[in-house]
C-alpha cells in the first residue's frame, strides 16, 4: 500500500496532463499541476484505509479522514455499516492503515445512517488531519 500511495501523486499528474493535452504545456500549467500534487500528497498524509477482522484476515470496508491530531476518524455510515455484511458486529474493533503502513485498532464513537457519517477513533497523537474549523477572511 505505502508503494501505492507514493505512486498517486505522479498518476494524478500523468492523468490531469493526459487530460489537457490538446492545452500547450506552459510554465505556469506545470506551476499549477505541481501546486495540485502537493495537495494530493498532504490528503493522502491524512487519509486512512479501514478495515475489520474476519476469519484471520482483514477486508478492507473503505476510507476515512483523520480530522484531530488525537486519532477521531470521520467516514461514511455505510462503512462502518459494510461490517454486518461480511458478519462482523458494528461494535467490535475496526483497523485502520495509516499512509505509513501503520496498523491501529480503532473503535466505532458515533454514528448516523441518515446522514451517512460516522465518527471512529484510534489512540495515537500528533497525527496529520484535515483541519475543519471554519476560517473567515477579517473584515
Amino acid at each position: 500500500m505505502k508503494n501505492i500511495l507514493r505512486v498517486l501523486p505522479f498518476l494524478f499528474l500523468s492523468l490531469t496532463l493526459w487530460a489537457r493535452q490538446d492545452e500547450p504545456a506552459t510554465p505556469e500549467a506545470l506551476k499549477e499541476e505541481t501546486a495540485r500534487i502537493a495537495v494530493v500528497r498532504e490528503a493522502i498524509k491524512k487519509t486512512v484505509m479501514i478495515q475489520v477482522a474476519k476469519d484471520d484476515s482483514f477486508i478492507p470496508l473503505g476510507s476515512g479522514g483523520i480530522v484531530s491530531a488525537d486519532g477521531h476518524i470521520v467516514t461514511c455510515a455505510h462503512v462502518v455499516e459494510a461490517a454486518s455484511m461480511v458478519g462482523v458486529s458494528e461494535k467490535d474493533a475496526f483497523r485502520v492503515v495509516l499512509s505509513d503502513g501503520k496498523r491501529l485498532e480503532a473503535k466505532l464513537v458515533a454514528k448516523n445512517s441518515k446522514n451517512d457519517i460516522a465518527l471512529l477513533k484510534i489512540e495515537a497523537e500528533k497525527l496529520p488531519h484535515f483541519d475543519l474549523s471554519e476560517k473567515r477572511p477579517a473584515k
